[in-house]
């Protein structure tokens, strides 16, 4: 199962929270490459993002779009930064992205991707770590476990991530 918006909700609004201050959003993508949440206190990032086809629903994965923070994430299964001039689309070249896949602690797969967003130059070496604790919030909650629309422990307690780990 991919990650659940609803489920992965609590973390994203706390990377959003935590950023709030500062140029940057945060984009989450589905076991597709889908993005299927796009968050960011700056109004003027969103709308840019928008203006560049950035949205919810379409799709990032690198055969579609080349390199990217989404699509190459879910390729290397493993964190990434893609800046500037970096990207494959001449519409992504004015941003910074650091991404992060999500993966299933018990099946190894990639169940989604998280990235952070901001309009070149919004570098900072700190987001890589940053970004990586967010995904491991979300192994943690059971989120990439498939457990449904709550995280693990929800009603039952249970979590068979925490279980495994």
């Amino acid at each position: 199962m991919s990650i659940n918006g609803a489920a992965a909700a609590p973390v994203v609004a706390q990377l959003a929270d935590d950023l709030s201050g500062t140029e940057f959003g945060v984009i989450v993508a589905d076991r597709g490459a889908r993005l299927i949440e796009i968050r960011s206190a700056q109004h003027r990032l969103i709308t840019d993002l928008e203006e560049h086809g950035i949205a919810v629903g379409r799709r990032f994965a690198e055969e579609t779009t080349g390199n990217n923070s989404v699509g190459t994430a879910y390729e290397l299964r493993a964190g990434v930064v893609v800046r500037g001039e970096e990207h494959f689309l001449e519409a992504l070249r004015g941003y910074v992205c650091y991404g992060h896949p999500v993966i299933n602690p018990l099946t190894r797969r990639v169940e989604g991707v998280i990235s952070v967003v901001s309009l070149a130059p919004g570098d900072n070496p700190l987001l890589a770590p940053y970004i990586g604790s967010g995904c491991s919030r979300l192994r943690a909650d059971g989120v990439a476990a498939g457990c449904g629309a709550v995280p693990c422990g929800g009603s039952t307690g249970t979590c068979p991530v925490r279980r495994w780990r």
